[in-house]
């Protein structure tokens, strides 16, 4: 199953989202994907589109999460961009490359690996903060 990654270059867009520093995440987002896909030779690829849209689908209710009232939590951000990554991209296959209904088979562990990332993520999120505090104050 190589198509599954732990999504730790999202650490650094979760820590933007965070900030509110929106504009900064979208450009990190995409520069990911156009240099993931060049240095894997699949820039021009179903790879690099599903990893574009899902991104930006991720980035978009991770900050609609951030701006909400609701008080989302950094884990509920994440968990929500890494879950609807995974959706968008299985939807993607789905409707582009693979129009077979049997492709849904996948949801319920892209739903629990989606999960499990965006608690990762989030924890580690909070770790990189720390280490940045602690360079600010020496």
């Amino acid at each position: 199953m190589s198509f599954l990654r732990l999504g730790l270059s999202n650490i650094i867009i979760l820590h933007l989202v965070t900030e509110r520093q929106y504009k900064h995440a979208f450009v990190v987002n995409i520069a990911k994907s156009l240099i993931g896909g060049f240095f894997t030779y699949t820039l021009i690829s179903p790879a690099t589109m599903l990893s574009i849209s899902g991104g930006i689908a991720a980035l978009l209710v991770m900050m609609a999460a951030k701006s909400s009232k609701l008080g989302f939590s950094i884990y509920g951000i994440s968990i929500a961009g890494a879950v609807l990554h995974n959706l968008t991209q299985l939807a993607l296959v789905k409707y582009t490359i693979i129009p077979n209904v049997q492709v849904f088979v996948l949801t319920p562990i892209l739903l629990l690996l989606g999960m499990v990332s965006g608690i990762v993520v989030a924890y580690l999120t909070l770790i990189f903060r720390d280490k940045i505090k602690d360079l600010r104050l020496t």
